[in-house]
């Protein structure tokens, strides 16, 4: 799970007992999306701003708005994909895209067409 953003990064603790390491919201929001992979059955998962902070250096499929257990507000995430995909897969994960559009304003019907030229 990758996140972007600004984090706390130092020691922590007592003198006897020091840790170095970061924390803080950003450092949750990586920790929430990586086990958020298993869920999505991805490799990878990004948020948002990490999504734009890498820009065209990479390829990305919007798996829409989650949830996740202890961040208040939900999350735009993104499945990090290869940058040279075949023509193939580009154009499934458009429809993809398509078809969650779709389903976000609650088209089902249209939703379910473009699944299905995907599975076709």
């Amino acid at each position: 799970g990758l996140s972007t953003g600004r984090a706390l990064v130092g020691n922590s603790g007592a003198v006897q007992k020091l840790k170095y390491g970061p924390r803080g919201h950003i450092v949750n929001l990586g920790s929430r999306l990586e086990t958020a992979t298993k869920f999505f059955g991805v490799p990878t998962l990004v948020s948002r701003a990490t999504r734009d902070a890498i820009g065209d250096a990479a390829s990305f499929r919007r798996l829409g708005w989650v949830r996740l257990p202890g961040i208040v507000e939900d999350v735009e995430v993104f499945e990090l994909l290869d940058r040279d995909l075949p023509p193939i897969i580009k154009e499934r994960c458009r429809r993809f895209e398509q078809a969650l559009a779709h389903f976000e304003k609650k088209s089902m019907r249209e939703a379910l067409t473009e699944l299905r030229g995907i599975l076709a």
